[in-house]
């Protein structure tokens, strides 16, 4: 089943939600995770101007609410996972 085409809004939040592979624990340390995304975050904010709802960190996935005034959500994901992709490695 193909994915539902990407609503783009300034006025509601988004819910992001990813995992790691094969649903195993992420290969970095909880608390160093904790740390690049919480950094990430912070950058986001400022380059994006977001506004974050709520953010949960688990052993194997992570959410976030996320509200882009720009409407550009596709746009703060590819920053945020590039980033982040980039530290795991």
């Amino acid at each position: 089943m193909a994915r539902k085409p990407i609503l783009r809004s300034n006025q509601h939040y988004y819910h992001i939600t990813t995992r790691s592979n094969n649903k195993e624990d992420f290969y970095l340390p909880k608390e160093r995770m904790w740390n690049l995304l919480v950094s990430y975050l912070r950058l986001l904010q400022q380059e994006f101007n977001l506004k974050i709802g709520a953010f949960v960190l688990m052993d194997n996935h992570l959410h976030l609410l996320l509200m882009t005034p720009d409407a550009d959500i596709d746009r703060v994901m590819y920053f945020l996972f590039k980033k982040l992709s980039l530290q795991i490695r």
